[in-house]
């Protein structure tokens, strides 16, 4: 991207809490402090590029 800026995507699919709160099973969500440690791990990510895991 221009000037080295980059963008960072999020799409965890459900979020345990949001199926939790729907009266719907948790269990096939992803819990949110995860999707949050995700998040901040792409962004601390040193190396530019592809998917962090």
């Amino acid at each position: 991207m221009p000037r080295g800026l980059r963008l960072a995507v999020v799409s965890p699919g459900w979020v345990a809490e949001t199926l939790s709160a729907r009266g719907l099973d948790p269990s096939e969500g992803t819990p949110a402090a995860e999707v949050a440690r995700q998040y901040v791990a792409h962004l601390d990510a040193r190396t530019p590029g592809g998917p962090q895991r």
